[in-house]
């Protein structure tokens, strides 16, 4: 027997101005007709920051959910007087928008466990009642690994149920945007040897193995420093080298 494939609609996306380089990425897999979606990507990656960027630019609702640990967290529940009490989660599933589910890799298995039949199904049970799966209900998972357990530099997640990751149908690997970072910045040279030193630190960070993360939002935040007139070593201290070891702030200047 042939599984018949039916085409999704054409999306129409708006534009939105600038995005992550691997935006187009992302809108084609929604093209493709995947509901599910896993993305994986470091600290400051800008993972929840392109869900948003998604459900506006089709004129969806944003809905989000950060770290859970039970299943009513997800699907809701009934008080003693009867009262079904919702979820960003069930809006989406059943009026149709973006589910970001993010810091997935954290989640309780109780929480996950509990998305199976809704990821697989075209319909989940809810406390209140069984509910069709709107055909606009994109499930976007955001995390820092890729669910088989914690790592060096991210120490408090989860090794995730097989079963669960596997309902994702495609999964992205999200890189840091540089030149995204640097374009929402304003264009003087301030700016523009902020971001590079930044980006060199980061780079030499991965070059050399070092379990840190430094990741854009110490160059965007930074700069609000270096605008209100702190020296620059000054504003490295307290974004990206802050805690560092000398050992550490002296690798940061070298490429492995």
């Amino acid at each position: 027997r042939h599984i018949t494939f039916t085409p999704p609609p054409p999306l129409a996306p708006r534009d939105i101005g600038a995005q992550h380089a691997q935006f187009p990425d992302l809108l084609r897999l929604l093209e493709a007709g995947i509901q599910n979606i896993w993305i994986t990507g470091p600290s400051g990656s800008g993972k929840t920051y392109a869900a948003h960027a998604l459900a506006d630019s089709l004129s969806r609702p944003f809905h989000s959910h950060g770290a859970c640990l039970t299943s009513y967290d997800l699907l809701g529940f009934i008080d003693a007087g009867g009262t079904y009490h919702s979820t960003e989660f069930r809006r989406a599933y059943e009026h149709g928008g973006i589910a970001c589910l993010d810091e997935i890799d954290s989640w309780s298995p109780a929480a996950t466990l509990a998305l199976n039949e809704a990821l697989a199904n075209g319909s989940a049970p809810f406390p209140d009642k069984r509910v069709p799966r709107h055909p606009d209900c994109t499930i976007i998972a955001c995390a820092n690994t890729y669910g088989l357990g914690a790592t060096s530099t991210y120490v408090g997640r989860n090794r995730l149920d097989a079963a669960f990751l596997d309902r994702f149908g495609a999964k992205l690997e999200w890189t840091y945007d540089w030149a995204l970072t640097r374009s929402l910045l304003p264009s003087e040279d301030l700016a523009t040897q902020w971001c590079a030193r930044v980006r060199s630190a980061s780079d030499a960070a991965r070059a050399n193995a070092m379990q840190i993360a430094i990741t854009p939002r110490a160059a965007l935040e930074g700069y609000k420093l270096l605008r209100s007139g702190i020296a620059p070593d000054a504003v490295a201290d307290m974004t990206y080298a802050f805690g560092l070891t000398a050992q550490q702030r002296t690798q940061l200047t070298q490429t492995a």
